[in-house]
């Protein structure tokens, strides 16, 4: 009877362990999010809870090509930024709901405070951050209409 016991248990063990792996496989192999302009696209990291927007580009020495950090908001509203302990310059772009282009700020580094803060046209549910001057170099402007993959 014992013997049964841990047989089922060890069962159990195996297929919650195996659960577990296939859970996590699946997280990790899901395909990037991507946001697109024409025929640019970009691969997101997003950024979506409080912790994660504290962060962001925070101390990070560079930023690749092709490569853009979303912040997604629970509102639609005007959210302001600002580039304290931001190293590299950067491309930052307010989108409302429908990914359409509100407003487009080129943020340099902040080397003193209080630094400067930017802030948009209007109310937006996005803001995504590009490598410095991106924006000049594939044509994107206030009203244009980016794709969310």
């Amino acid at each position: 009877m014992k013997s049964n016991r841990k047989i089922i248990r060890f069962f159990i063990m195996v297929f919650l362990l195996a659960v577990g792996v296939f859970l996590s496989l699946h997280k990790h192999s899901s395909s990037p999010r991507e946001l697109c302009y024409q025929s640019h696209c970009f691969t997101l990291e997003i950024v979506d809870t409080p912790a994660s927007m504290e962060r962001w580009l925070m101390f990070r020495k560079s930023l690749p090509a092709h490569y853009g950090m979303l912040f997604v908001f629970q509102d639609i509203s005007v959210h302001d930024f600002w580039m304290k302990n931001t190293l590299i310059p950067l491309d930052m772009v307010w989108l409302d709901k429908n990914f359409t282009v509100v407003d487009i700020k080129h943020a340099i580094p902040c080397i003193q405070d209080p630094c400067s803060i930017y802030h948009p046209q209007g109310p937006s549910s996005y803001v995504v951050e590009f490598a410095w001057w991106t924006t000049k170099t594939i044509g994107l402007s206030e009203g244009a209409q980016m794709i969310y993959k």
